[in-house]
């Protein structure tokens, strides 16, 4: 993915793979009734189709990757996929053996 860092991930023993995530989201709204505990109930008003995409970083060797996976949130807002925690922190990852999930705000 271009914008997370300046070198090609395979020459530190890191794979990038792509994943498209999609399904039917629901709206809801707040029922009229309340109660003094501040809960209250929903109902779903309306669904919408939606497809999201995650981009994980990972070891390419499996007897590397350590258990831990970290997740950094990638706002669209940009118009430019760019992980900052991924961009200041691959080194200490790499180093440890971490994975790094990406997931991406859908379009809208």
């Amino acid at each position: 993915m271009a914008g997370f860092t300046a070198f090609d991930s395979a020459d530190v023993g890191y794979e990038q793979s792509e994943f498209f995530l999609s399904g039917t989201a629901s709206a809801y709204e707040a029922t009229p009734t309340g109660s003094n505990d501040g809960k209250f109930d929903t109902i779903a008003t309306t669904t919408a189709p939606y497809t999201s995409r995650a981009v994980v970083m990972r070891p390419i060797n499996p007897r590397r990757f350590n258990g831990t996976v970290i997740v950094e949130w990638l706002n669209v807002s940009s118009g430019a996929d760019a992980g900052a925690d991924w961009m200041l922190g691959h080194t200490e990852l790499i180093r440890e053996g971490c994975s790094s999930d990406i997931p991406r705000s859908p379009e809208r």
